[in-house]
């Protein structure tokens, strides 16, 4: 759904391993969202994701 509106998921402060082991990553491309379509985007802080939505809407 997100990908079909062009809408991306953005994930801050969130570990690639899973408490499980799983990879998140992988994970969700099991989900059908895929990270190198921009629909999956992972940023290392909250304040980055806010800066990356400000450089957007701006």
């Amino acid at each position: 759904m997100l990908a079909e509106r062009n809408v991306p998921l953005l994930l801050s402060n969130v570990h690639e391993r899973l408490p499980n082991g799983r990879n998140l990553r992988e994970f969700l491309q099991l989900a059908g969202l895929e990270s190198g379509k921009t629909t999956v985007i992972f940023l290392p802080t909250l304040e980055a994701a806010i800066e990356w939505v400000e450089a957007r809407l701006l």
